[in-house]
């Protein structure tokens, strides 16, 4: 998306609207315009466009449909769409924001208004742009000190070194609220603050859990939990996710456990991490399903998750546990740390438990966690 060109695309059936906003912009911005949702498409498989009016009403397809297939598609889904349309009630409005609408202005509408907002929104592209560069940076800088984890020879120094790579990692981080400030004073309700203040505050939590990890347990975090509450907040999390929210279908049977005592940190980041793995194990599937239940068997809790992605090797089970051992080597885009499935057993482990796998390259992988009811309420 370029930030300088500042385009805009109008979609509306009404020539009379169409050529009155046309009229008012065309001197400011660079605009095209559609009278349907199909014209449009072909137009936007050829480029894109910042800013996206579109009209609710029209012939083929409707713009609730197109909105959402715009948002579905990776290269289209930063577009801003804002619903112009006759009808002004509250359900019309929900509705337009639930199929990924940015926002609305009802018919007839003022000119001035309208350029306003479209000029507030190309403010929120900007930031969103400047923002994510600073998270890109961020990123890279963390996927360095992971790096030089992953780089050190002997499997002591990891402990030495952790220490000092977290801390360097959170002085980095202090980089992300200066940003997530600006952009709530700027644009005050905007979505992309509150999404990398969930980010942020996942990061802070993980680099505490780790450096209690490696120093001492932090008496703090123990609790009683319900795991279900658990599962519930981080799929909240992954709503920010574009490919789980708009291309994964989720079927979650979570059945009434009792509370056990232990880390809340620790079981959110082990659950985490088998959701990522999951979703970037779903990425080049033609079907997407995440399945996630909880039950209790005899005298052990059940959590069960899978998917259907890719698959593991046979080859590689025996050593998906161990430390510094990754399937993902980044020759399709996915670098993994080798520590993610290493740190999940070694917490189901600490409270008696056990964690099994199963996998089929053709069907997919199944995750199962059993913790004693009993020795997890005493842990």
């Amino acid at each position: 998306m370029t930030m300088t060109k500042k385009s805009v695309m109008i979609v509306d059936d009404d020539p009379n609207v169409v050529e009155t906003i046309v009229s008012s912009l065309k001197d400011t911005y660079e605009v095209d315009y559609a009278y349907g949702a199909n014209e449009a498409i072909e137009k936007l498989a050829s480029g894109t466009f910042e800013v996206m009016l579109l009209d609710i009403n029209m012939p083929e397809t409707n713009g609730y449909e197109l909105c959402k297939k715009i948002k579905i598609n990776e290269k289209l889904s930063p577009t801003h769409v804002i619903f112009l349309s006759g009808y002004n009630d509250v359900d019309a409005r929900l509705k337009c924001y639930l199929n990924g609408g940015d926002d609305f202005i009802s018919k007839p509408f003022n000119l001035a208004e309208l350029t306003a907002k479209i000029e507030a929104h190309f403010r929120s592209l900007f930031r969103e742009h400047d923002l994510a560069n600073k998270v890109n940076n961020l990123s890279s800088e963390m996927n360095r000190q992971v790096d030089h984890i992953l780089k050190l020879e002997r499997r002591a120094d990891v402990g030495l070194n952790v220490v000092q790579i977290i801390h360097n990692i959170r002085n980095i981080m202090t980089l992300l609220p200066q940003c997530i400030d600006q952009v709530d004073h700027a644009l005050p309700g905007n979505k992309i603050g509150s999404k990398m203040r969930s980010i942020y505050e996942r990061l802070d939590t993980i680099s505490k859990s780790i450096l209690f990890s490696v120093k001492e347990e932090n008496p703090n975090d123990n609790r009683h939990i319900d795991l279900n509450e658990v599962i519930r907040n981080e799929l909240s999390l992954f709503e920010y996710n574009e490919f789980f929210r708009y291309k994964t279908k989720l079927r979650l049977h979570l059945q009434p456990l009792p509370k056990i005592e232990g880390s809340q940190t620790r079981f959110s980041q082990v659950f985490t991490n088998l959701i990522q793995n999951a979703l970037e194990a779903m990425v080049d599937s033609a079907t997407r399903i995440l399945s996630i239940s909880t039950y209790c068997e005899r005298d052990h809790i059940v959590v069960v998750i899978s998917d259907t992605g890719s698959g593991i090797l046979p080859e590689h089970r025996e050593k998906l546990f161990k430390t510094l051992f990754t399937t993902k080597d980044g020759r399709n885009g996915k670098q993994g740390t080798g520590f993610g499935l290493s740190y999940c057993k070694r917490v189901i482990e600490s409270y008696h438990g056990k964690i099994l796998v199963e996998s089929d390259p053709n069907l997919g992988t199944i995750f199962r966690i059993e913790l004693p009811i009993t020795t997890a309420n005493a842990a």
